[in-house]
């Protein structure tokens, strides 16, 4: 149903135009698991593969996403998704 690579494609391309994307908010608005857990795993790549970075200011605060230092190819994201991959 969901898919990572798509949600990190959309993810990546979200942070990287509007600067800032609020991790735990967004999450909140999702009702269902699934969706949360992806949107965890997506975020969580993108982290690792420096498309983006994480922060936050004190423990239990909002997380926030911010671009990171790495350029991420979502076409190729898109490609590997329409692939099966």
């Amino acid at each position: 149903r969901f898919s990572v690579r798509r949600v990190m494609s959309d993810l990546y391309r979200r942070v990287h135009s509007d600067g800032m994307v609020p991790l735990l908010r967004d999450l909140h608005r999702r009702s269902d698991s699934e969706e949360v857990v992806v949107l965890v795993v997506a975020a969580l790549e993108l982290v690792r593969l420096g498309g983006v970075r994480a922060e936050q200011r004190r423990p239990f605060a909002e997380v926030y996403l911010r671009p990171g230092s790495r350029k991420v190819d979502t076409d190729a994201l898109e490609e590997e998704r329409a692939n099966g991959a």
